[in-house]
């Protein structure tokens, strides 16, 4: 059996991606040979899973670990969660136990890892399969207010994002987003951002990535003019979000924006990063679905909208174009 490690809040995407099943908070079980997904952090074999209670607990547990390690090695500790301990008393504990079985180990060069992957009390035990799946090998130019690929590629799927669609990004940053709709399938794929430079870097990534997106150096207001109503199948976006430089009107604007865009050209479906859920005072409508993020000692909403009565007036609009 496999363990796959994703972000809590999006474990059932997660589940749906690997054929799995939900163990843990961010972790899903799952049989097969496959070890490389768009939504999840570290694959490994697992070798153990309990509950603790104490890092005593964690070591006698260590003890009767038997794995046949052959080659220089060594244990690595992730944790996630309030402990009176951190990841490196866990790696001692571990490396002590290994010692006394004879094992080689070898922090530097290490040929073999045992994994430790500590979240809250569960604790897994594992041998690293593909570690840091969140950093795509195409991502070189990184937008410090973008999101990582992990969090990109669950929002391409909580917007039903099929080939041959549609989708904008009217904040497009480093091109995340759009790039893991375009590797997933090829589609009509826009990203819009005011900046030169990110443009350019989004440009980068994705010639990186092999992927065809259409990057426009304009606001978002040009959206309108660009496409017909009912040409456009779904939104994703990461917003500028409140802060020191952008002040309270400035975000409620860039929204009325957005919603006004998504309702002249029936825009159907719209899913939305944010750090806060204060966004929802700016938005005409509730949404339908809201997925809370952790990652380490933040918080993200997933913020999505469903209108059917605009996929309607999509594809009507759409036959009369035809």
């Amino acid at each position: 059996m496999n363990i796959a490690t994703t972000y809590q809040g999006i474990e059932d995407i997660t589940a749906e991606e690997v054929k799995g099943k939900q163990v843990a908070p961010g972790r899903i079980a799952y049989e097969g040979k496959q070890t490389t997904f768009t939504t999840v952090i570290h694959t490994y074999q697992l070798i153990k899973h309990f509950t603790f209670t104490t890092i005593e607990d964690i070591e006698q547990e260590a003890r009767g670990i038997t794995y046949n390690f052959t080659k220089p090695m060594r244990a690595e500790c992730e944790r996630h969660g309030n402990h009176n301990f951190n990841s490196v008393d866990v790696e001692k504990a571990f490396i002590q136990v290994l010692r006394t079985q004879g094992k080689i180990i070898n922090y530097k060069q290490p040929e073999e890892k045992l994994f430790i992957d500590i979240i809250d009390n569960n604790c897994f035990i594992g041998i690293p399969l593909v570690m840091h799946q969140q950093k795509r090998t195409w991502r070189m130019k990184i937008n410090n207010q973008g999101t990582n690929a992990v969090i990109a590629a669950a929002m391409v799927t909580l917007a039903h994002y099929q080939q041959g669609q549609t989708i904008i990004d009217p904040y497009s940053k480093d091109g995340t987003l759009l790039i893991e709709a375009a590797t997933k399938a090829p589609g009509n794929i826009h990203g819009y951002d005011k900046s030169n430079n990110n443009i350019r870097n989004a440009e980068i990534n994705t010639k990186l990535a092999k992927a065809t997106i259409t990057y426009h150096q304009e606001d978002n207001d040009w959206i309108t003019t660009h496409f017909k109503p009912g040409e456009i199948d779904a939104i994703i976006s990461y917003p500028p979000f409140e802060s020191q430089r952008r002040k309270e009107k400035h975000i409620k604007n860039n929204y009325e924006q957005l919603f006004q865009t998504a309702t002249e050209l029936h825009i159907p479906t719209i899913v939305i990063l944010s750090p806060n859920k204060n966004i929802l005072t700016y938005t005409p409508q509730p949404p339908a679905n809201i997925k809370e993020l952790h990652l380490g000692q933040q918080t993200y909403y997933i913020i999505s909208w469903y209108d059917h009565n605009a996929q309607k007036a999509a594809h009507k609009q759409s036959n009369e174009h035809h």
